[in-house]
C-alpha cells in the first residue's frame, strides 16, 4: 500500500534535528548517510553531489522528496544513534506531535466555518479547478530545475469576486487534503479588502479574525510551514505605491505591532515580516504594477478573466440532463455548472429567472465560473422565467439600481442606512432584499448601520441603471461616473472600479439578454444606449488611442457575443496595434477581429506562447486554449480582403504557432502584402515561412529585422527567393546575425531574383570577404536590385574599391545607405569616382555617421558638379563644420547639380555658414528640403536663412530647425516665410511672444504650411491656448513631435 503524503511536520522535525548539529556533526551525518544509501533505496537519478553541498533545510527537503517519510526517519535515527545522538529524534518526534495536535484543532475550526454539508463545498473546489487546473495549483510552489523554490506566488487576471472565491477554494482544497499537504501545516486566509490603507492593525489581529484564540506564538515560530492566502489587494495596491515615499518610521518586523495596513502589506510582500512564510496572492492585473516592485522573486500564474480553454471543450449537453434538452436552453436547475452552494448565494427561483438574461453558451458558462455569473445569480427579480415583473417589484428594482449607481459613483462599498432609505427602499423592501442576500448588513456593536452588495452585483445593477427608461443619464451625464473627457458611456474611463460596470453594460447588448430583459422589465431598452456604446468604441478607431483603451474596448465587445453589434462598432477601424500578454487577451482579440471588416494594417505583439524550457510547466488546458485562439485569430488573415499589412514584431512564436500562421497565409484568399517580424522570437518554424513566399503571390515585403537567423535558415530563404513563383520585392535582414558565409547565398539571390528590388543587411558583421561577394553581384546584368542598405556592416575604406567597381557597372541601383561605417576620406574618394560616372544610376545616398569631414565635402562637391544623378544626400552626424558646408554650397549653386534634399543634422554648424546656405536657397531651383537640426545656428543664423526664404522664386518647401537655439527674436522672420509647407521648430525656447507671432502668421489663409514640428502638450496655459486656437483655425495643419515620421517613408527609405 502506498504511504500517505507525509506531513510537513516530518520535514520540519528533521530540519530541527539538523539545526541542533554542529558543522562537524552535520558533515559526519552526511558522510554516514552516503554509506546508508542502500537502506534508503534512492532512485538511480539521485545525485550525491546535491547532498554534499546541501545546507540543513535543503537536505531535509531532498530526503523527503526522494524517500517515504518513515524510511527517512528510520535511517536518520540509525545514523544519529551511531553518533550517540539518538535523544534528538525523540525530542523532534514530541515537537511534531504537539504541532500536529494544533493543526488538527485549526482544521476542525475551519471546516465548521464552511457550509455544514461537504457536498455543497464541491463548487468551491470545482471553481479552483476551473480557473487553473488543479495540477497547476499544486505545482505553484514546486522548485525550479535549478532547485529554487518560490515563496511568493501571484495568481492574477481575475475579477474581484473571483479572487475571493479562489482564495476560499484553495483553503478548502487544503482542508480536504487535496493541496499542499507535504508543504504547509497551516493555510490561513488574510482578507484585506474591507480595510482602509491608513487603518491600523497587526498581523496577529488579522489572523485571529480568521481563527479566534489561535496559538499564534506556536504557529509563527515555524513560518516556513505556513501559507498566507492574501485576498483584497486591488484596493490597497494604489495606496501602496502612493505611500511608498513615506518609508521612514514606517517599518514593521513584529507580527504583534499595530501599523497602517499598507505598511503591514508592504512588509509582508518584501519579506521584512515573516521572511520564511509563503504567500499566495490573488489579485487583478491592474494592481500588478503597484505590487511588483515589492515582491521578492515571485512566480506569476495567470488565472484569467475567462477560461478560454473551456469555451470550446464544454459540451452542449450533459449526462443527466433531460432528454432532448440542450444546455443552452435548460433551466438553471439543469444547467451544467450552475452553483448550488449556499455559501455562494444558493439556487433559488430568483436565480433561475436571471439565467434567462443571456443565452447559456459555453462562453457564458466560463464567465459564470469566474465570478460574472456569481453576481448575476444574486440579482433578485422575483419572477419566473420570461415573466414580466410586477409594478411593486419593478419599483424595487429601479430603487436598487439607483442605490448601486450612487454608491459606485461615490466609490463606496458600504452604504449608510440613510442612503439606502433615500433611494426609495422602504423597511418592507429592505427586509425582502436582506432575505434574498441582495443587500448584506454590516453589523456594529450599535446594530446594523451600513449595507453592502455581494461581490459583483453593484456594477451589474449600475449597468441596469443606465438602460431603464426612468433613468436618462445621457442628457446630463456625471463625468465622474461615466468617464472623463469622453462620451457619457465611455468604456475607457480612468476609474478602475467603474470598469466592471461598463463590461456588464455591454453584456446587456447581447441579443438574447436584451430580449429577455425587455420581457422581464416590460419596457424596451433605449436605442440611444446601444448607439452610445458603439460610438464610444468607434471613436478609438479614428484617433491615436492607448493600447490598453483599445484592449478594454475589445473586452467590452466580447461581453456582447453579438457579431452585428461588434461589426458596427469596429467598422471604422483601419489600423490596430495591440499587445497580447494573456491567453484571455488573445481569445478576446481573435473574436473581435473576426468582425473588423475594414482593417488594413494590423500589428500584434503576441506574448502568450511559452519558450521550450517552461512549456512542460504550463497546463495542458492553457496550452490548448492558446492554440485554438491563435488559429481563430489567424483565420481572419484569409477572410479579410482589406488586410494588407501584418506586423508581429516583438512576438514570441513557437513552431506550432508559425505553422498555423503560414497555413492561413498560404490561402488563396489571403491578400496580405507586407509581413513584419522585427525582433520576434522564432526559434523554430521559419521553414514554413519560406514556403509561404512561394505559395502566396501577394506577399511583396518581408521584414525580419532583429530575428536571429542560422546559416540553414538563410540557405532555405535564398532557395525560396530564387524560385520562379516567388514575387518578393523587399527583404529586410537587419541585425539577423548574418556572417560572411551567408553573403555567398545572398549574392546568388541578387543575381537570380528578378522581383527583389529592396535588400537591407544593416547591422550584420559581413566582413570584407562577404562584402566583396555582394559588390561583385551588383555588376551582373541580371541584377535588378534598386535599393541596398548596408548600414553598420563594418564597411572599411578598403572595401570601397569593390563597391566602386560594382556601382560602375550596375544599371539598376538608385538608393544606397552606408551609414555608421567608417569610410573616411579614403573611402569617399573611391566612392565619388563612381558617383561622377554618367552611367551610375544612384539617386539617393545616405552617409550618416561615416566619419566624414571638411576634406570629404570637397570630394563630394566635385562629384555634385559632375554628371551625378544624386537628388537626395544625407550627411547627418558628421563633423563637417562651416568650412565643409561652404564647399558644398559652391556646388549646390551650379546649374548641373540635381540635389533636391540635403540632410545636415548635427554637423557642427554655426551661423557662419548660414549666409552661404541662404544664397543656395535663393539660387538653387531644385532644392526642396533642407534639415539643419541639432546645429547651433541661433537667431542670427535663422535670420540669414530667412533672407533666402523670402525670395519669391525660392523652391525650398521643407526646413528642419530642431534644437538650433532659437528664441522669439527669429519668429518674425520665420512668420514671413509663407512658401514653406513643412517646418520643424521642436526643442527651441520661442517664448509666448514668439509663438503668438508664428500662430498669427500660420493661421492666415495665404500660409502654405501643412506640417509643424512643435511640442503641443507641454506648454504653459497661455501658449497652449494659442496652439489650440491655431488648430481650430487650421484643422488641416498637422502639429506634433513626430515631424520626422509624417509621410517620410520614402525620404527615410532605409528605416521603413
Amino acid at each position: 500500500m502506498k504511504e500517505a503524503v507525509p506531513s510537513p511536520f516530518s520535514r520540519c522535525g528533521m530540519l530541527w534535528c539538523f539545526q541542533q548539529l554542529s558543522h562537524e556533526e552535520f558533515q559526519t551525518f552526511k558522510h554516514l548517510l552516503r554509506e546508508s544509501k542502500a537502506a534508503l533505496r534512492l532512485p538511480q537519478t539521485f545525485t550525491w553531489e546535491d547532498v554534499q553541498n546541501a545546507h540543513a533545510e535543503k537536505l531535509a527537503s531532498i530526503l523527503h522528496q526522494q524517500c517515504p517519510a518513515s524510511l527517512v526517519w528510520a535511517t536518520a535515527s540509525s545514523i544519529l544513534e551511531q553518533m550517540n545522538l539518538s535523544l534528538l529524534t525523540e525530542v523532534a518526534r514530541e515537537k511534531m506531535k504537539s504541532l500536529e495536535e494544533k493543526q488538527s484543532q485549526y482544521k476542525i475550526h475551519m471546516m465548521s466555518k464552511f457550509a455544514t454539508k461537504l457536498e455543497g463545498q464541491q463548487d468551491l473546489t470545482q471553481l479552483a479547478c476551473d480557473i487553473l487546473e488543479k495540477e497547476v495549483l499544486a505545482a505553484a510552489f514546486s522548485p525550479e530545475l535549478s532547485g529554487f523554490r518560490p515563496h511568493t506566488v501571484v495568481l492574477h487576471g481575475m475579477p474581484s469576486c473571483g479572487e475571493w472565491a479562489l482564495a476560499r477554494a484553495v483553503q478548502l482544497c487544503w482542508l480536504q487534503g487535496e493541496l499542499y499537504q507535504d508543504l504547509f501545516s497551516y493555510v490561513l486566509l488574510l482578507r484585506l479588502g474591507a480595510l482602509q490603507p491608513s487603518e491600523e492593525s497587526s498581523l496577529a489581529e488579522l489572523l485571529c479574525a480568521e481563527w479566534p484564540g489561535a496559538p499564534l506564538p506556536d504557529i509563527l515560530a515555524q513560518p516556513e510551514l505556513m501559507l498566507l492566502v492574501v485576498d483584497g489587494l486591488d484596493g490597497l495596491a494604489d495606496a501602496l505605491g502612493e505611500e511608498a515615499e513615506a518609508r521612514a518610521g514606517c517599518m514593521c518586523t513584529d507580527w504583534t505591532e499595530r501599523v497602517p495596513v499598507w505598511v503591514l502589506l508592504r512588509e509582508l510582500l518584501c519579506k521584512a515580516l515573516l521572511p520564511k512564510c509563503s504567500l499566495l496572492l490573488t489579485v487583478g492585473d491592474g494592481a500588478l504594477p503597484a505590487l511588483g516592485p515589492w515582491l521578492q522573486a515571485p512566480r506569476f500564474l495567470w488565472a484569467g478573466q475567462l477560461c478560454a480553454g473551456q469555451l470550446e471543450e464544454q459540451p452542449q449537453t450533459e449526462p443527466g440532463a433531460a432528454e432532448g434538452v440542450s444546455a443552452e436552453c435548460a433551466p438553471a436547475s439543469q444547467v451544467p455548472g450552475a452553483p448550488q452552494n449556499q455559501a455562494l448565494g444558493g439556487q433559488t427561483p430568483a436565480t433561475q429567472a436571471i439565467w434567462s438574461l443571456g443565452e447559456w453558451t459555453p462562453a457564458r458558462q466560463a464567465l459564470w465560473r469566474l465570478g460574472r455569473g456569481l453576481a448575476l445569480s444574486r440579482l433578485w427579480l422575483g419572477a419566473s422565467e420570461q415573466q414580466r415583473l410586477s409594478a411593486d417589484k419593478g419599483a424595487k428594482l429601479v430603487a436598487l439600481c439607483r442605490l448601486a449607481a450612487a454608491g459606485l459613483q461615490a466609490g463606496r462599498l458600504e452604504l449608510p442606512r440613510e442612503m439606502v432609505q433615500a433611494r426609495g427602499l422602504s423597511p418592507e423592501h429592505l427586509q425582502d432584499l436582506l432575505g434574498t442576500q441582495v443587500l448584506v448588513p454590516q453589523r456594529s456593536p450599535e446594530g446594523v448601520s451600513t449595507f453592502s452588495f455581494p461581490p459583483g452585483l453593484q456594477p451589474l445593477l449600475t449597468a441596469l441603471h443606465f438602460v431603464l427608461d426612468e433613468v436618462e443619464p445621457l442628457r446630463d451625464p456625471d463625468p465622474q461616473l461615466l468617464g472623463v473627457n469622453a462620451q457619457p458611456l465611455d468604456p475607457h474611463c480612468h476609474v478602475d472600479h467603474l470598469l466592471p460596470m461598463v463590461r456588464f453594460l455591454y453584456s446587456l447588448m447581447n441579443e438574447e439578454a436584451t430580449q429577455t430583459l425587455e420581457t422581464v422589465l416590460g419596457r424596451p431598452l433605449s436605442p440611444r444606449v446601444r448607439w452610445d456604446l458603439q460610438h464610444c468604441v468607434s471613436l478609438l478607431g479614428h484617433r491615436a488611442a492607448a493600447h490598453t483603451d483599445v484592449l478594454e474596448a475589445f473586452y467590452c465587445l466580447f461581453e456582447t457575443q453579438n457579431p452585428n453589434f461588434v461589426r458596427s462598432a469596429l467598422s471604422g477601424f483601419q489600423e490596430l496595434w495591440q499587445t497580447l500578454l494573456l491567453p484571455a487577451d488573445l481569445h478576446v482579440v481573435a473574436f473581435c477581429l473576426q468582425h473588423c471588416p475594414h482593417l488594413s494594417k494590423l500589428r500584434l505583439e503576441v506574448r502568450v506562447f511559452y519558450p521550450l524550457d517552461v512549456t512542460n510547466r504550463i497546463s495542458r488546458l492553457q496550452k490548448n486554449s492558446v492554440a485554438e485562439s491563435w488559429e481563430k485569430l489567424c483565420s481572419m488573415f484569409g477572410t479579410n480582403s482589406e488586410l494588407h499589412q501584418l506586423d508581429l514584431s516583438s512576438s514570441i512564436l513557437t513552431e506550432g504557432a508559425m505553422k498555423v500562421l503560414c497555413a492561413k497565409l498560404c490561402q488563396a484568399t489571403c491578400k496580405i502584402q507586407k509581413l513584419t517580424f522585427k525582433y520576434a522570437q522564432i526559434p523554430l518554424g521559419l521553414n514554413c515561412l519560406w514556403m509561404t513566399l512561394i505559395s502566396n503571390h501577394n506577399i511583396k515585403h518581408l521584414d525580419l529585422q532583429g530575428t536571429p537567423l542560422l546559416y540553414e535558415d538563410v540557405q532555405m530563404a535564398c532557395e525560396a527567393l530564387k524560385h520562379p513563383s516567388c514575387v518578393l520585392e523587399s527583404l529586410r535582414l537587419d541585425s539577423c546575425g548574418l556572417t560572411e558565409d551567408c553573403c555567398s547565398l545572398i549574392s546568388q539571390v541578387i543575381t537570380g531574383s528578378p522581383s527583389l528590388h529592396f535588400l537591407s543587411l544593416a547591422g550584420n558583421n559581413l566582413l570584407a570577404k562577404g562584402l566583396k561577394l555582394l559588390f561583385t553581384s551588383l555588376q551582373a546584368s541580371q541584377c535588378c536590385l534598386q535599393r541596398l542598405g548596408l548600414g553598420s556592416c563594418d564597411l572599411q575604406a578598403s572595401a570601397c574599391q569593390d563597391l566602386t567597381f560594382g556601382l560602375s557597372k550596375n544599371l539598376s541601383l538608385t538608393h544606397l545607405s552606408l551609414s555608421d561605417n567608417k569610410l573616411g576620406s579614403n573611402g569617399m574618394n573611391l566612392l565619388c569616382l563612381s558617383i561622377c560616372l554618367p552611367s551610375c544610376p544612384l539617386q539617393r545616398l545616405t552617409l550618416n555617421e561615416c566619419d566624414l569631414d571638411e576634406t570629404t565635402c570637397g570630394l563630394l562637391a566635385i562629384a555634385l558638379q559632375g554628371k551625378s544623378h544624386l537628388t537626395h544626400l544625407s550627411l547627418s552626424v558628421n563633423p563637417l563644420g562651416d568650412g565643409g558646408v561652404t564647399l558644398l554650397c559652391a556646388s549646390l549653386k551650379t546649374p548641373c547639380c540635381h540635389l533636391q534634399d540635403l540632410e545636415l543634422v548635427r554637423c557642427d554648424l554655426t551661423e557662419a555658414c548660414c549666409e552661404k546656405l541662404s544664397c543656395v536657397i535663393t539660387e538653387n531651383k531644385r532644392l526642396k528640403s533642407l534639415d539643419l537640426g541639432g546645429n547651433a545656428l541661433g537667431d542670427a543664423g535663422v535670420l540669414a536663412l530667412c533672407k533666402g526664404l523670402r525670395q519669391e522664386h525660392s523652391s525650398l518647401r521643407r526646413l528642419g530647425l530642431e534644437a538650433c537655439g532659437l528664441t522669439a527674436e527669429c519668429c518674425e522672420a520665420l512668420a514671413d516665410s509663407q512658401h514653406l509647407t513643412s517646418l520643424n521648430l521642436l526643442h527651441n525656447d520661442l517664448g509666448e511672444a514668439g509663438l503668438k507671432r508664428l500662430c498669427e502668421a500660420f493661421a492666415c489663409s495665404t500660409c502654405s504650411l501643412q506640417r509643424l514640428g512643435l511640442c503641443v502638450w507641454q506648454n504653459p496655459a497661455p501658449m497652449q491656448k494659442l496652439l489650440d486656437k491655431l488648430q481650430q483655425l487650421r484643422p488641416q495643419l498637422e502639429m506634433g513631435e513626430d515631424w520626422y515620421t509624417w509621410g517620410q517613408e520614402d525620404r527615410f527609405w532605409w528605416r521603413y
